[in-house]
């Protein structure tokens, strides 16, 4: 199973990202954080395979 992180900071974009990538099988969103410094701590102590980013963060 590959392990999914979301950084995106509109919930509802946040909402549907989720409900696609655990449609397709082999995948698994592990954790949906809204600012880069939660996303930084969490893919320092936890393997992750892939990052979906909003490149238009506010913070």
């Amino acid at each position: 199973m590959k392990k999914v992180m979301i950084i995106e900071d509109d919930p509802m974009v946040a909402l549907i990202n989720r409900k696609y990538i655990e449609s397709i099988k082999g995948f698994s969103v592990e954790d949906i954080v809204s600012e880069k410094e939660e996303a930084i701590k969490i893919l320092k102590s936890k393997q992750i395979d892939l990052v979906l980013l909003d490149v238009y963060l506010p913070k």
